[in-house]
């Protein structure tokens, strides 16, 4: 697993209690950790990333879908 250091991650979720949210972001912290290749600590001051949530759509598959485009996104600016 990859040490990362995230300083701030803001999520909107409308409709989502607070223990909801913050269930996902350790989820997301905890996917873009194990994720490799990613930039080394520093190379990225802010990414940022929208991902509208389908209706009716679950948590986990939101989840992953942010985390995918977080690193997406970040790859891209290593190119």
């Amino acid at each position: 697993m990859s040490v990362i250091d995230i300083d701030r991650l803001a999520l909107e979720l409308p409709g989502a209690t607070a223990e909801e949210g913050r269930r996902m972001a350790v989820d997301i912290v905890a996917a873009l950790a194990a994720a490799g290749g990613l930039p080394a600590a520093g190379d990225y001051p802010t990414i940022r990333v929208t991902v509208p949530a389908a209706a009716h759509e679950r948590a986990a598959d939101l989840t992953a879908r942010i985390v995918a485009s977080a690193i997406r996104e970040l790859r891209r600016g290593t190119g």
